[in-house]
């Protein structure tokens, strides 16, 4: 499926990143925030938004500290995204928050994970998973 890329903030850096290295540097008390412990192989329908030009993809959003990258949104997509695609987008909404530059071990984690950089409403391949609507989603209000 083809799909452009969206994040929900326009300062987010987008990125194609390789899956299995990405997951490899989540912090994993993080990843396991998720309230559900079932992860379904199939999108929400509320991760795409209808748009010019086609199918918009709501890319996860994460923040990155130290090496590791913590979740603002997108823990179910992620974990969908690595079990079916070598690469995946993401975005970035910041690296080593307080002022002090970037971390080696963030510097480091960014060469492992980074393929290219993307730019918003790019479009990008995504695994063929079946498209449902798995509920309210207090996150987004609907």
């Amino acid at each position: 499926m083809k799909v452009h890329v969206a994040s929900s903030h326009p300062n987010d850096q987008l990125y194609l990143v390789r899956s299995s290295e990405f997951m490899g540097h989540v912090d994993e008390r993080d990843l396991a925030l998720r309230e559900s412990e079932v992860v379904e192989d199939c999108y929400h329908t509320h991760w795409f938004n209808e748009a010019v030009g086609g199918q918009e993809f709501n890319v996860p959003v994460v923040t990155l500290r130290r090496g590791k990258f913590f979740f603002i949104n997108g823990r179910h997509r992620s974990v969908v995204l690595s079990r079916h695609a070598q690469e995946m987008p993401i975005a970035i909404a910041a690296i080593d928050v307080f002022g002090k530059g970037t971390s080696p071990e963030s510097t480091s984690a960014m060469h492992a994970v980074v393929l290219r950089a993307l730019a918003s409403h790019d479009l990008i391949a995504l695994p063929d998973l079946p498209v449902r609507y798995m509920g309210f989603d207090a996150n987004i209000g609907k």
